[in-house]
């Protein structure tokens, strides 16, 4: 019997090893360009074919998301569906649009309108199919053709929906000028996809980011993850937030997409009902710990302005907010305050969102 225990050893020995190197972890990051910006996948993961194959399954997820919900290029699942709405036909809704597009039905209705995913003729009239160089020179459009679109009716108020026992559920509108744009959605729900694969995947600690638009799992070993909020001004951070495991963080700003005209920045992020860029605000970051959700509630509350977010995301259900309106305040909500800390020089004060006025006291 000796002989054979002695030959055993070794080989318990040698796989006791290689099970160790198998579990060592470290940070690992790829990049990409995807859904029209940058996207970072960061895993605190084993380095091996395993983890490479997982960070590379979740790019091609995303790829897949931007190719069905892409509202302009002509192959995508959602501009055809674009197109087939512009007939006033009831047409049916495909099948991989269905589950964002009633939350995005969902989610406007409850913001009071404020997110509408129904605006991408109004984006496209401001020249923000694609995003400009920032900082660029160029004119507004007119006010009357902003006028006359308003009056031909955009936004999902002007989409009907209805279940048919044979097709399922259809889709029609009652104007040519209703076309449906999920950019101010899209990115959250893509981010809560490649997460749920990666956990599928076995990675317990990540941080997927779509151009600011970020969800955390887990820590870097005995480490939290550290998220920086952009400055909305200048360069740095305005304030970082201590992770606790799963968690949100959507930012929607002035300072991504956005030209110049005669001094004054035209930005994005467009009011459904002025058909202009949305004023008071410019920046709101949201902490929740559902990505979709953030992403919709972020922009829900920067078109709020400074005295209806409160309420915009009490109707939400979100009470981890930061906003920067743009006088230079910085507001922070109860709820948030224990996990932010704020950069040397910024100052911010308490806005509480069940107080039917400003409350103002300084945040730690």
């Amino acid at each position: 019997m000796k002989p054979r225990v002695f030959a055993l050893l070794p080989l318990l020995l040698f796989a006791a090893l290689l099970g160790g190197c198998r579990q060592a972890q470290q940070v690992q990051s790829q990049q990409g360009l995807v859904m029209g910006t940058l996207a970072t996948i960061t895993v605190y993961a084993p380095r091996n074919t395993a983890t490479d194959a997982a960070l590379q399954a979740a790019f091609r997820t995303l790829d897949e998301i931007n190719h069905i919900w892409h509202p302009w290029t002509p192959d995508a699942t959602l501009a055809r569906f674009n197109q087939a709405l512009h007939t006033r036909q009831w047409v049916p809704v495909p099948a991989d649009l269905q589950p964002l597009l009633l939350e995005a039905l969902r989610l406007s209705r409850a913001s009071r309108g404020n997110f509408d995913p129904g605006l991408g003729e109004l984006t496209a009239l401001w020249g923000f199919r694609e995003a400009p160089e920032p900082g660029i020179e160029r004119a507004p459009p007119i006010p009357s053709r902003i006028t006359a679109l308003l009056r031909q009716g955009i936004g999902v108020k002007h989409l009907q929906l209805r279940r048919d026992p044979q097709h399922g559920l259809m889709a029609r509108t009652d104007t040519p000028t209703l076309t449906l744009d999920f950019g101010a959605i899209a990115k959250g729900y893509a981010v809560d996809r490649v997460v749920a694969q990666l956990e599928r995947a076995g990675i317990e600690n990540a941080i997927v980011n779509l151009g600011g638009n970020l969800r955390v799992l887990g820590s870097k070993g005995d480490s939290p993850w550290r998220i920086g909020i952009r400055a909305p001004r200048g360069d740095g951070t305005i304030a970082a937030i201590r992770n606790q495991g799963d968690m949100s963080v959507l930012t929607s700003g002035d300072y991504e997409r956005y030209f110049i005209h005669q001094g004054q920045r035209f930005h994005h992020i467009l009011h459904p009902r002025s058909g202009a860029p949305a004023r008071g605000l410019i920046s709101v970051t949201v902490v929740t710990d559902n990505a979709t959700l953030g992403d919709a509630a972020s922009t829900a509350l920067f078109v709020a302005g400074p005295r209806q977010w409160p309420q915009v995301a009490r109707a939400l259900g979100v009470d981890k907010v930061l906003v920067v309106e743009d006088s230079g305040q910085v507001w922070v909500t109860p709820a948030l305050q224990p996990l932010l800390e704020l950069a040397p020089g910024v100052r911010a004060q308490v806005r509480d969102l069940s107080a039917p006025r400003q409350t103002k006291r300084p945040a730690a």
